[in-house]
């Protein structure tokens, strides 16, 4: 199975962007523990926040996400 993770890209920055920004742990968790057997991606829409649409389209025509 192929799985895409989406984070919110509406989500609450814990920290300045101009000092670093911090990717979602949760989400890469969640990846990380998924079966072997199983593709899973994971896209942050929250640096893609003037281009979310076409952020979705490239991942998922991309991924293939079953």
């Amino acid at each position: 199975m192929n799985v895409l993770l989406f984070s919110m890209p509406d989500s609450f920055e814990h920290t300045a962007p101009v000092a670093i920004c911090i990717p979602n742990a949760a989400l890469t968790s969640l990846a990380g523990n998924v079966d072997e057997h199983h593709r899973v991606a994971v896209a942050d829409l929250v640096l893609a926040q003037g281009r979310v649409a076409e952020t979705v389209d490239r991942w998922s025509a991309s991924t293939s996400p079953t």
